[in-house]
């Protein structure tokens, strides 16, 4: 820090007191020098004296992705690749932020190890960070961190420099296998960790969409309700790929490309930065020109695609993130501030800095805490939290036994007194859709705990979203202990 007196402006001196690190000054009514120092750091420079604060904070401003565990707890990756935030991820409790791989080497270097940019918690509350350039972290359930790279497992590295792997998605199937999009690889599945068998699919054996230089710039992986992987990319769309039941096996794969050569009158772009599903089984793909919305259905026997519908929003607008509530409105997180199209497709609402105090409107992370309704906002220069008007998610008395022992063989959960051939759908704290029921004639349907594969769910808590043929919903809570 430098520093002139007001009689002489030109007569610089420095003043050592401060570190190189100091990004942010003020001066306080009692004339202390306030100093934000990079790392959390608080000083104070009064009559000579140096007092140094460490601020409870995360690790930098930016929130590249966000994602809850199932104890509520909001975790955040801070890159994006290795040119914005490099600060590793932070957690915050509802109290305190904490933060990881968030300082750098012992030399002073940041390193890959700090680009996270991407974060997923799996069924067993294992935490996924995926970096860009050093694999994956893991937090195990013993809560020891593990890392996964091109040393111990079927993942590889750039062409490049092969002890660089660039992770930058990572999801959890119905079978509890582990999806991830290695960067200018492939997309590979891991059935645990240590795997016990995994597999790599590429361009070159699998089909694999790829650009015009061949490579696959993978961007983003989700899984539908059936288990089908819809897989975006960079520069060459998207597919849908199905693994025909088989993850670690080839042969009876199939891919279905969907671009801009492909569907050249409906696709917006190549570019795919989202992709998601609501709760009426719509295809949603966010691009850097707009939102695509596609209803269609697969043919798992004559493996093919038929397109029904297809709808494009928000044109020309880069779309970062896709988020489908409890109530099934969409929320996307663009350059342009946040955007809501309600359950129904029929308003919009748009919020940015100037009409509801977004920190700032290039909107890059998106969740939704289904505790309480809220939506967490992650931009380049903070997070935001919105609160939503909305019935409250409430112990509804139809479902019984709350708590349901599942394991045991001899008990499920009832839902009854509902409107014949209504719809329930329940879901994870992480507003994961686990299994969609529908009630009978006398309006009554059961749940014997376990997912669309006809695995029992973990021991948690559960949501459940009752509606009926003209759209009115009742949401609840069902706590569940699994036996094993």
């Amino acid at each position: 820090m430098f520093q002139a007196p007001l009689s002489h402006p030109s007569a610089w001196t420095r003043k050592p007191s401060l570190p190189k690190e100091t990004i942010s000054l003020a001066v306080s009514s009692d004339s202390a020098l306030w100093a934000g120092v990079q790392g959390g750091h608080l000083m104070r420079v009064k009559s000579g004296e140096v007092d140094s604060f460490l601020v409870n904070s995360p690790a930098a401003n930016t929130f590249m992705d966000l994602t809850f565990d199932h104890q509520g707890i909001l975790w955040a990756a801070s890159s994006y690749r290795d040119q914005t935030g490099c600060r590793g991820a932070y957690c915050f409790d509802g109290d305190r932020w904490t933060n990881y791989f968030a300082v750098p080497s012992p030399s002073g270097n940041w390193t890959a190890e700090n680009n996270v940019v991407c974060v997923a918690v799996d069924s067993r509350r294992r935490v996924w960070l995926g970096t860009w350039g050093a694999g994956i972290h893991m937090l195990s359930e013993q809560g020891e961190w593990k890392l996964i790279d091109q040393n111990n497992s079927i993942l590889k590295g750039i062409a490049a420099d092969p002890d660089y792997l660039v992770i930058n998605d990572i999801c959890e199937d119905k079978d509890g296998n582990i999806w991830m999009s290695d960067f200018l690889q492939g997309v590979a599945v891991f059935s645990d960790f240590p795997p016990t068998k995994q597999m790599l699919y590429t361009p070159s054996e699998d089909g694999l969409p790829s650009g015009e230089e061949g490579q696959f710039k993978g961007s983003v992986i989700a899984i539908d309700e059936a288990g089908l992987k819809w897989i975006g990319t960079l520069d060459a769309g998207f597919c849908l790929f199905d693994d025909g039941g088989t993850p670690f096996q080839r042969g009876d794969d199939t891919v279905i490309p969907f671009s801009t050569s492909s569907y050249p009158e409906k696709m917006s772009s190549n570019h795919i930065t989202d992709i998601s599903f609501d709760r009426k089984d719509v295809l949603w793909v966010a691009t850097d020109s707009g939102v695509n919305a596609i209803r269609g259905q697969y043919d798992p026997i004559t493996k093919s695609y038929t397109c029904e519908s297809w709808d494009t929003y928000l044109r020309e607008i880069t779309v970062n993130r896709i988020l489908v509530d409890l109530q099934n409105n969409k929320w996307f997180g663009t350059e342009n501030g946040l955007y809501r199209l309600s359950g129904g497709n029929a308003s919009w609402t748009h919020y940015t800095q100037e009409t509801c105090g977004l920190v700032d409107n290039q909107v890059k992370s998106l969740a939704f805490d289904t505790l309480t309704g809220d939506i967490w906002i992650g931009t380049l220069l903070g997070l935001n939290r919105l609160k939503i008007p909305g019935p409250p998610v409430q112990q509804a008395p139809i479902a019984y036994p709350n708590l349901f022992i599942s394991g045991i063989g001899e008990d499920e959960v009832t839902f009854a007194e509902l409107s014949p051939n209504s719809t329930v759908r329940i879901f994870t704290l992480l507003g994961e859709l686990i299994r969609t029921l529908t009630a009978d004639e006398l309006g009554k349907a059961t749940w014997d705990g376990t997912n669309s594969s006809d695995n029992l769910v973990a021991s948690g808590i559960y949501f459940y979203c009752l509606q009926d043929k003209n759209g009115n919903q009742m949401l609840g809570k069902l706590a569940v202990l699994r036996k094993e």
